[in-house]
């Protein structure tokens, strides 16, 4: 046993999960496969670090096996992130919905796309993504 993790996942029921060495390294290493992480990839880390979806969807352990490199933000705020996509050229970051709200919020009231320029995938997970705000964030 790797160890157990906490999850409350889509569900919102806290729970434990166990996971093995095995089943972790597999589900990363498909999950860097699936997302194309190479020694290019720039994650943005701005959801809580210990958290499956920030650590392992591909998350950071993802991005240090394609060796790339991570960037850690204390919070997911517009005022904090922006200026690390743009300073890092970040070109991954993984969010959940009301962050992504936040960001299309700061983008409304002025904040600056270019600051995004670098970014080319956002993962939104954690919660259920309601077609409202997916809508949004088409546009």
């Amino acid at each position: 046993m790797a160890y157990f993790q906490l999850s409350g996942g889509t569900t919102g029921t806290p729970k434990l999960i166990p996971r093995t060495h095995n089943d972790y390294y597999y589900s990363v290493r498909r999950s860097v496969e699936i997302c194309q992480f190479t020694q290019q990839t720039r994650y943005l880390c701005a959801i809580p670090a210990a958290h499956n979806y920030a650590m392992s969807s591909p998350g950071s352990l993802g991005v240090f096996l394609a060796g790339g490199t991570v960037v850690l933000a204390a919070d997911p705020s517009a005022t904090l992130c922006f200026p690390l996509i743009e300073k890092h050229q970040v070109n991954v970051t993984a969010l959940v919905p009301p962050a992504v709200s936040l960001w299309l919020q700061a983008l409304t009231e002025g904040e600056s796309r270019a600051q995004l320029a670098s970014l080319k995938l956002l993962q939104v997970g954690g919660a259920r993504l309601s077609a409202t705000l997916a809508g949004a964030y088409s546009r």
